[in-house]
Formats: structure tokens, C-alpha cells, sequence
């Protein structure tokens, strides 16, 4: 199995934009790899596998939470926090599933939004 991130690539919905709004980018501590990311977008189509891939996330997480704390807890934290925007992600991606995907791709980050929610409003989202 493989891990690539491609920043270049998060204008197109495929792997390395549900990456980006998954937060997946860094090979060193990701969580999916490449060809699960690459068969649910297929199967399921984007908005619902970028669902999927986030509750996904929250499933390994809660199995493994060894994984991502350490001794002075402050993994446990940032932890936490991935796990509520996996979820928010998942509802968000699934509420808009009846509104048409935009096309025209404009800014990424707005100053001060956390990277993985900022491309949402392409979407929609």
C-alpha cells in the first residue's frame, strides 16, 4: 500500500483534495492509504466517499488512540479535534449532496481558517 499528497493536485476532486479536507497529508502520520482513498472516491463518488473516508478516520482513531497520544496528553487534544472535524466533515459533505458542485475554482484559504475546511466552499460546503 502507498501514502502520496500532492498539494498541486487539490484543485480537481480526487485523492490529494479529499486528503486536504480529510487532513491526511503528512506521509509520515497518515491514516489512509492511497488506494482506499483512491477505490471509495469510485465507489461511492466524491462527496460520499470523502463521508466515508472521514468516518473512517474516526473509526482508526478511537481503535488506536495509543497511536496519536502521548505521555503529556498533547496528542490527546489535537486527537479530539480531528475527530470532531472528521465528523462535522461527514454531515457537511452529506448535506450538500443535492446542491450542484461548483465548478469554478476559486481561493483555497481564507486567513485564519484551518486548512482542510477551507476548499469546502467550492463544494458547496
Amino acid at each position: 500500500m502507498a501514502f502520496t499528497y500532492d498539494s498541486v493536485n487539490i484543485g480537481a476532486e480526487g485523492r490529494d483534495y479529499a486528503r486536504f479536507l480529510l487532513g491526511d497529508v503528512d506521509s509520515t502520520t497518515h491514516l489512509l492509504e492511497d488506494e482506499e482513498v483512491e477505490a471509495l472516491l469510485a465507489l461511492r463518488g466524491f462527496r460520499e466517499g470523502v463521508a466515508q473516508l472521514a468516518e473512517s478516520c474516526v473509526a482508526r482513531v478511537s481503535q488506536q488512540p495509543e497511536r496519536f497520544e502521548d505521555e503529556a496528553g498533547i496528542q490527546s487534544e489535537w486527537t479530539q479535534q480531528r475527530v470532531r472535524h472528521w465528523t462535522e466533515l461527514a454531515a457537511r459533505m452529506r448535506a450538500n449532496v443535492t446542491k450542484t458542485t461548483a465548478t469554478s475554482l476559486g481561493p483555497d484559504v481564507v486567513s485564519g481558517e484551518m486548512a482542510p475546511t477551507a476548499g469546502l466552499d467550492r463544494l458547496g460546503i
